[in-house]
């Protein structure tokens, strides 16, 4: 049998309150390129989440 997986820890709405303080610190300390990298990330990640 397949063993299952575990239950999800974070859920979504935590991990983006998470994403969000990341890079509200990110650009703050001026780190354009992170916070670029940040947006990317999420913007897949709500692709994902409404599919």
């Amino acid at each position: 049998p397949s063993p299952t997986p575990p239950p999800d820890e974070f859920p979504f709405a935590e991990r983006m309150e998470a994403f969000r303080r990341l890079r509200g610190w990110l650009s703050k300390t001026k780190r354009t390129k992170a916070v670029d990298a940040l947006d990317s990330v999420l913007l897949e990640l709500a692709k994902e989440d409404t599919a």
